[in-house]
């Protein structure tokens, strides 16, 4: 039975709830008053950024300028892997929150596992993760998470030496049908670890797919919104990256067909361990 909605959300280990669908806004500078609105129009209520997107005082200023109300916005920004460290990482999270200028941040990720540190990478990421921590404990950051963690650098959080007080709310990472990451979804799930998709039209390398397409023409929707309804069915938050308004209402209409479990196993067969971004395998 088909209970998926927009206002859907998922619980973390806290408690909280975060939205299983959002939109990203990577790239999106200029155009972003005009992807928030439509967004904001069609149901979304989360926002994904980054520092390095260079867009958090734009977004900022979008909610202000639409008078979207804080509470029922979800708001995810993260850490460059420049500003690893303690110090460095308490820093930029006033940074991040000075620019964005909303008061306080739902969800606060490091964005990348490697530190530039070569073997004291472990040592710098907990030093990091120190400092997240007590963002959450000040209540400055609501919830606090990862990306493009793997199965390796999240073990380490749980034992030894580099064990952590509070372990991480959300994993987010690139997931698509020709990246379906199986195992560190699993791993994610039994630590009580959100997982959260990035990429999920692989760059949209997907789009025209074959046998996305195929699939898509049993329900009437397009391949992206067969993309994203697998995601959702996962219980896997999906934040599709758009700035263009018929997209943007397209990637969110999703909700009056569901996948059947034959379908969902096809698609879940075109996995081909396929980084279309950034792969942190090997980051050590």
């Amino acid at each position: 039975m088909n209970t998926l909605k927009i206002t859907s959300s998922l619980t973390m280990h806290n408690g909280s709830a975060i939205p299983l669908f959002g939109l990203g806004t990577y790239k999106a500078i200029d155009t972003i008053e005009t992807a928030i609105k439509a967004a904001w129009d069609a149901g979304y209520r989360h926002l994904d950024t980054a520092a390095f997107y260079r867009n958090e005082k734009e977004i900022g200023r979008c909610i202000k300028k639409l008078n979207l109300p804080r509470d029922q916005l979800f708001v995810t920004s993260k850490l460059w892997y420049s500003e690893h460290g303690y110090d460095k990482a308490k820093a930029a999270f006033e940074q991040t929150l000075q620019k964005l200028d909303i008061g306080y941040l739902d969800l606060y990720l490091i964005h990348w596992p490697d530190a530039n540190s070569g073997s004291d990478n472990p040592k710098v990421r907990r030093e990091t993760w120190r400092a997240l921590e007590d963002l959450y404990k000040e209540g400055k950051v609501k919830n606090i998470g990862v990306s493009n963690y793997t199965e390796r650098h999240l073990e380490e959080m749980f034992v030894g030496k580099y064990k952590v007080d509070v372990p991480p709310m959300v994993n987010q990472f690139e997931l698509h049908p020709k990246l379906t990451q199986k195992s560190l979804v699993a791993y994610c799930k039994n630590k009580n670890i959100v997982v959260e998709s990035y990429s999920p039209f692989a760059k949209g390398e997907l789009i025209g797919n074959v046998g996305l397409k195929k699939i898509g023409q049993k329900y009437g929707v397009s391949e992206a919104q067969v993309i994203v309804r697998w995601i959702l069915q996962q219980d896997i938050v999906c934040i599709p990256k758009s700035d263009k308004p018929d997209r943007i209402v397209s990637n969110a209409d999703v909700y009056k067909f569901e996948l059947t479990e034959e379908d969902m196993n096809k698609i879940d067969g075109m996995n081909e361990d396929y980084h279309c971004t950034w792969d942190p395998t090997n980051v050590q």
